[in-house]
């Protein structure tokens, strides 16, 4: 059982909330007289468990009231206004008779409390606690929240989450709500990151070590398709629309989220080029820091084997300047031709007259922790 102060009369929760599917669930007892609030937590239980417990409080609570000769249909939905004798009297008799015993029996461990005036936050597996402003905050309408009903939530909560250690802090912001990101700067939060309609805050709680909060994304993900025609020793290239330094490259772009690599080097390739390709190998790949246009992010572009299903270009007019079939030779010897492309040229001269086994990283599927598929690349294993 919890105890704390608060300066406005908590509500009873309704019945329903009784099955939210977060990790705590609160019943506060309202309070007239003595300035007084508690708060039992339910953590995830059996149905039978959650069954129990609202029809004991429901039974107590209607008792209750039936006491002061007015009694509510749903006592549950009672509000405490200090302008309303009535709930006010209400409240404080239950205060004043409810079995804290019975409340107690209910509390557990290892779990964030939620109570009125404060964020309702869940905790992860590294004791931080994250709060969705556009679902959960402990108010009625999140969307109409105040600068000074966020400050106060926010104050109360980071006082509760420091006496509970939390390690750090994370506030999901929807834009609606942008306007509360000045106030929790002033409590030295920080963004994490920002995309779509949403912003991220992040908070480091503990004073005693240096933060551990690790960066948003620090890379990028480029892939390019190397289409080898393996019967004429030809290579698919293209060259891109206003570049500054313009030269023969294999077709290529930035990975979608959640798109695996191959699907990225073969949509790539179809988009720019036209031809429809098979996916063989990854050849290489390279890392490379402060390249324009990262947004600030290092750079991992990784090359790809593919085999053409099809022949006919048809270049993209918005990107590609040109797109051709050239032959290795010509490519290494080209004057357009970067070092970078040079190099991968003896790359694929080396597989096509000693075999791509030679040179090939192939995919393999296999199990991660989370009993999930992957792809695990690697040079072939030997016998």
């Amino acid at each position: 059982m919890s105890s704390v102060r608060g300066s406005h009369l908590p509500r009873l929760l309704s019945k329903s909330d009784f099955y939210t599917n977060s990790l705590a669930v609160p019943l506060i007892i309202p309070y007239a007289v003595t300035d007084r609030k508690f708060c039992i937590k339910l953590q995830n239980s059996s149905n039978q468990f959650k069954h129990n417990a609202r029809h004991q409080f429901c039974s107590s609570f209607s008792h209750l009231a039936m006491k002061e000769n007015k009694p509510l249909k749903n006592p549950l939905l009672l509000i405490g206004k200090k302008n309303d004798n009535h709930k006010r009297a209400i409240a404080n008799r239950i205060n004043s008779q409810i079995n804290h015993k019975q409340i107690s029996q209910f509390s557990t461990k290892g779990i964030v409390s939620v109570k009125h005036g404060c964020l309702h936050g869940v905790k992860d597996r590294f004791n931080g606690v994250w709060v969705d402003l556009s679902q959960s905050t402990g108010v009625e309408n999140p969307e109409s929240m105040t600068e000074e009903v966020f400050e106060n939530l926010l104050s109360n909560s980071l006082n509760i989450w420091k006496s509970e250690n939390v390690s750090s802090v994370w506030i999901k912001v929807p834009i609606a709500l942008s306007h509360v990101i000045s106030v929790a700067s002033h409590y030295q939060f920080e963004y994490h990151h920002a995309e779509g309609k949403r912003a991220v805050l992040c908070l480091w709680m503990d004073g005693s070590t240096e933060s551990r909060i690790p960066r948003f994304a620090t890379h990028q993900i480029g892939v390019s398709g190397v289409v080898i025609n393996e019967n004429n020793r030809e290579v698919l290239v293209v060259k891109d629309k206003n570049k500054k330094y313009n030269v023969w490259k294999f077709p290529g772009g930035l990975s979608d989220l959640g798109e695996d690599i191959a699907d990225t080097a073969i949509r790539e390739v179809f988009e720019e080029t036209g031809v429809q390709t098979e996916f063989k190998s990854i050849l290489a790949f390279r890392q490379q820091h402060d390249q324009r246009n990262a947004f600030g992010r290092s750079d991992i572009y990784i090359l790809c084997r593919l085999t053409p299903l099809s022949f006919e270009l048809k270049p993209c007019n918005e990107e590609i300047e040109a797109a051709q079939w050239m032959s290795i030779d010509e490519l290494m010897g080209h004057r357009e031709t970067s070092a970078f492309s040079r190099h991968m040229a003896k790359l694929i001269v080396r597989g096509l007259e000693h075999g791509f086994d030679q040179v090939d990283i192939t995919p393999n599927w296999t199990k991660s922790v989370f009993k999930t598929d992957m792809r695990l690349f690697h040079r072939p294993l030997k016998d």
